[in-house]
């Protein structure tokens, strides 16, 4: 199982804003990804602050494992074959914080089409996000690695483009709260 810190910035966004970003980076083409989020009946990992989804992209399964830390978040990966728990890595992992894996449902679902380009610094995430009863556009600036630069940077960026940074919750946190949501909410 791999295992990085992840770093990144990020503002929820409206579509005029959007438009100005896709304008001014060299985005490459859009990927559609799914997001498949998993916890007990009981949320015992949403109680930890632990996230579990896996991504879907076209015929490829990612699991991530995200557990928040001091700076950033520490992301336990695996390739998958196919969209189930059921894999050694992931049982001995979910074990070390006493959570049976055949006690885990899925509890939430999000498809993004994601652009993507990469800087000095990091990668920015032009995110057009689908949930149970609502959509959203976020920018993510995803960091390589640590830098003490890279805040500022993200920072300079956004203000010369005349945006606003808005803080962003984490998709997983929107995609339950989404699932929450009377459907006469929707857009």
């Amino acid at each position: 199982m791999n295992q990085h810190l992840e770093i990144e910035y990020k503002s929820m966004i409206e579509e005029s804003t959007a438009k100005r970003l896709l304008d001014f980076f060299p985005f490459e083409a859009p990927k559609k990804q799914t997001n498949h989020y998993y916890d007990t009946i009981d949320n015992q990992l949403f109680k930890l602050g632990i996230m579990c989804r896996i991504r879907e992209i076209e015929n490829t399964y990612l699991f991530t494992l995200k557990i928040p830390q001091s700076e950033g978040v520490l992301e336990f990966e695996i390739e998958l074959d196919d969209l189930s728990l059921n894999n050694d890595l992931i049982i001995k992992k979910m074990n070390e914080y006493e959570i049976n894996t055949d006690k885990m449902l899925p509890i939430a679902k999000s498809i993004t089409s994601r652009s993507e380009y990469s800087d000095e610094y990091g990668m920015w995430c032009l995110d057009y996000s689908e949930f149970s009863n609502h959509n959203d556009i976020e920018i993510e600036y995803e960091l390589h690695r640590a830098n003490e630069k890279a805040y500022q940077h993200y920072v300079d960026t956004l203000s010369a483009l005349n945006i606003i940074i808005v803080k962003a919750k984490p998709k997983y946190i929107r995609a339950l709260n989404s699932s929450l949501e009377p459907i006469t909410q929707s857009r």
